[in-house]
């Protein structure tokens, strides 16, 4: 199943989620039980999709529907092939927030 196969799948099932900063190195990811079974099969799926390497929702874009009216912040997944992309990846935001 693809992401946007998910997506579609519990499009119509009230899957809720809520992202919200705690603080600047915390987030808080609360769900309803269907929600958070949607967020497990999406990352699931984005982990094992071939096609398309990145994707992201957020409470006033693409998978507004998924968010309830106290979250304040979405997430972009991308899914890197090994681990020294993972440093890239953090590094390259770092130097970008300096």
């Amino acid at each position: 199943m693809t992401s946007d196969e998910v997506c579609e799948k519990y499009s119509n099932l009230n899957a809720k989620i809520s992202v919200t900063e705690l603080d600047e190195d915390l987030i808080l990811i609360k769900g309803t039980k269907v929600g958070l079974t949607f967020l497990g099969e999406l990352f699931l799926a984005h982990a094992n999709t071939p096609r398309d390497p990145h994707s992201q929702i957020w409470p006033t874009g693409p998978g507004a529907g998924f968010f309830s009216r106290s979250s304040t912040k979405g997430f972009y997944i991308l899914r890197v092939d090994d681990e020294t992309e993972l440093v890239k990846t953090s590094k390259t935001r770092q130097e970008n927030n300096n």
